[in-house]
């Protein structure tokens, strides 16, 4: 009797794979890391897809080895989304896949821009021309590497990958679709206007299923070597972003959820379908049919975070100990302002030149100043996306996932900083697997329904927010905002420096 629900999650830096059971318990995870290839001073970001099917393929041998693979109902994947990877007919990568921290495409997302229109742009996709989207990147090959554009049978997204190699056939869902920026959110359809404008034909994209729809069966010619049985069922996942969305259970208007990841995220649910094309949010599509999603995405929410410890923290201190810290020093840090755009920025501003700084440094400031000021730079810079996302809708409740939700002084910061109570669930850790992990059992009819997400959450802790710190912490906002303005055409110097000495 099939019992198990088997997810993976092809993150940034890893894929996380694990086993559910049809009751909504996590049985067992599993975890394999593969590199990202950065070059250019950060702007090329770039991954091997043969190290994502290396690392699914043996953390499937870790989670079945002592279990019965004849009892996996169905498996489903979730991944990084807005990457560009081109295969042949035969499903085989061409070259490194361009992920979503690849920004080199800017002359391309430009030339886009300027022949569809920014404002019509958004009208069709939901979000604002970047050059870390696919659209330009696809448009950067044919214009960069022609022979690996022309021998290009599709471009696909990594978890689409996964399920070409297990299936043959090639699918996305509407989720990764839609941040290809190619994709009309509102018609469900390839855009034939964006496609015109980077001159790339329909034929060469994936079809694009609903989520949690069955693709296929795990191919007689991989099976042993994935350690899955000829025959296993194969569910659409959806891109990260969504599927720890329906993970956090943000099924319902005025629901939100952050996660605190390497990128980080803010999204809500809605039933509304209007946007603000200069708003700098995206617009995109709830795994709920007939919902969609207000929210941004900044480039370094978790990663300012990891970058900070590695790199000025020589004594790599635990979690506890930063806790500690964090909380010897006061809200506000007394006067330092972390700017978190050290990957550039997606929204609201949407500038690969963008640059992370310490602002306001003092004699008198300590290290513990310093970590309180990268998570207050992060909550800041997120509160400037809920900020704008609450003028389309309102915000009632902010749940929280990823791995940064572990801090509880992290929590705090962001209650005082959204003065909104943060949720922390029993699933803050593994919001994208379970929501992939409910796709892959609707899939299989062991679910009716993506409701069926509710009945595994409990809550865990709830962080208030300090109303003393209101003002403060709105008045921080703003300058950070001012600062990132103030400091455009000094970053823009910069980078023109850097180029010049070859890093950048």
């Amino acid at each position: 009797m099939a019992k198990y629900l088997l997810t993976h999650d092809l993150g940034t830096s890893s894929d996380k794979a694990t086993l559910y059971a049809a009751n909504g318990e996590l049985l067992a995870h599993s975890e394999q890391s593969y590199p990202v290839y950065y070059a250019e001073g950060g702007i090329f970001a770039e991954q091997d897809a043969v190290d994502w099917w290396n690392a699914f393929c043996n953390n499937n041998r870790i989670l079945l080895k002592d279990r019965n693979p004849g009892e996996v109902a169905a498996v489903a994947i979730s991944g990084q989304m807005m990457a560009c990877l081109p295969v042949n007919k035969q499903g085989i990568p061409l070259r490194r896949c361009m992920i979503w921290a690849d920004g080199r495409a800017g002359k391309e997302n430009e030339r886009i821009e300027s022949v569809v229109g920014k404002d019509r742009f958004y009208s069709i996709t939901g979000n604002a021309p970047s050059a870390n989207y696919t659209a330009p990147k696809v448009l950067y090959l044919k214009e960069h590497e022609p022979a690996v554009f022309e021998a290009a049978y599709k471009f696909i997204q990594p978890k689409d990958y996964i399920n070409l190699r297990l299936t043959g056939s090639f699918f996305t869902d509407a989720s990764d679709a839609g941040h290809t920026h190619l994709y009309n959110i509102f018609s469900g359809q390839w855009s034939d206007e964006i496609l015109q404008a980077v001159g790339l034909a329909q034929n060469k994209l994936p079809e694009v299923v609903w989520a949690g729809t069955p693709i296929g069966n795990v191919l007689d010619s991989v099976a042993e070597e994935c350690a899955l049985l000829p025959g296993t069922l194969v569910v659409q996942g959806a891109g990260d972003g969504r599927a720890a969305m329906l993970g956090a259970g943000i099924l319902e208007k005025g629901e939100a959820y952050v996660c605190l990841g390497t990128s980080s995220w803010l999204s809500a649910a809605t039933d509304k379908a209007n946007m603000d094309a200069h708003s700098g949010l995206y617009k995109g599509l709830s795994l709920r049919k007939g919902y969609y999603i207000n929210g941004g995405t900044m480039q370094a929410g978790g990663l300012s975070y990891d970058w900070y410890i590695k790199n000025l923290c020589c004594d790599n201190p635990s979690y506890a100990e930063m806790e500690k810290q964090i909380t010897s020093v006061s809200p506000g840090a007394d006067g330092m302002l972390y700017m978190p755009y050290i990957l550039g920025e997606r929204a609201p501003y949407f500038d690969t030149g963008a640059k992370g700084a310490f602002l306001g440094l003092k004699a008198t400031h300590t290290r513990a100043h310093m970590s309180r000021s990268v998570m207050e730079g992060v909550a800041l810079h997120l509160a400037i996306i809920l900020n704008r996302m609450e003028k389309l809708d309102a915000v009632d409740s902010v749940r929280i996932v990823g791995g940064g939700a572990k801090s509880a002084a992290w929590r705090q910061i962001m209650a005082d900083v959204f003065q909104k109570s943060i949720i922390k669930t029993n699933v803050d850790l593994n919001a994208g697997s379970l929501g992939t992990a409910v796709l892959a059992g609707v899939g299989a009819g062991i679910f009716s329904d993506i409701s069926v997400v509710k009945e595994f959450h409990k809550t865990e802790a709830i962080s208030e927010p300090d109303l003393r710190t209101k003002g403060m912490y709105e008045e921080l906002r703003c300058i950070l905002e001012e600062a990132y303005h103030a400091l455009k055409n000094v970053n823009g110097k910069l980078s023109s420096l850097s180029a010049i000495q070859g890093k950048e």
